[in-house]
């Protein structure tokens, strides 16, 4: 069978672009990890002092109406004499913390108000999970194409 004038599918092309995307936002979110990881190397206690309420409302084509309310800690710390207060970047329904309650914070001794919540490990994991189906789902393609253009040759 001639394969030679079959050209790319919409799909095709589509499903590749798809994983290759997938595969660079999981190895952002896994490089962008690791930085932290490696930059913030101070322990620090927090106490959870507010919290910051970010309200989602969808509706679908169904007319099913979803709302969310999704819940963001705000740290209050100390270093070297120094109060901070930052805002985490994860948000939660329900609330992982109430206010008043005390977490481990790892910050950049250079840039204190640099920091990442050791038992929040969400970034990690999305980054491991989107860049492993990005580069399994990039590979089936490749071995797929290759496999087809070696029956062209014969």
């Amino acid at each position: 069978m001639n394969f030679s004038s079959r050209k790319p599918s919409f799909i095709s092309i589509f499903f590749l672009l798809t994983c290759f995307i997938m595969m660079l936002l999981g190895i952002n979110l896994f490089v962008n990890s690791i930085v932290k990881m490696r930059k913030c190397t101070e322990t620090v206690t927090a106490v959870v002092v507010d919290e910051v309420i970010t309200h989602s409302e969808r509706k679908d084509a169904d007319g099913y109406h979803t709302v969310s309310d999704y819940h963001k800690p705000v740290f209050r710390y100390d270093y070297n004499g120094r109060e901070y207060t930052v805002i985490s970047e994860e948000g939660s329904d329900p609330p992982r913390y109430n206010i008043g309650d005390y977490t481990e914070l790892k910050i950049d001794p250079s840039n204190p108000e640099y920091y990442y919540e050791p038992s929040s490990n969400i970034t990690f994991i999305l980054g491991t999970i989107f860049g492993t189906l990005g580069l399994v789902g990039t590979t089936i393609f490749l071995v797929v194409i290759f496999k087809r253009i070696g029956r062209i040759d014969e």
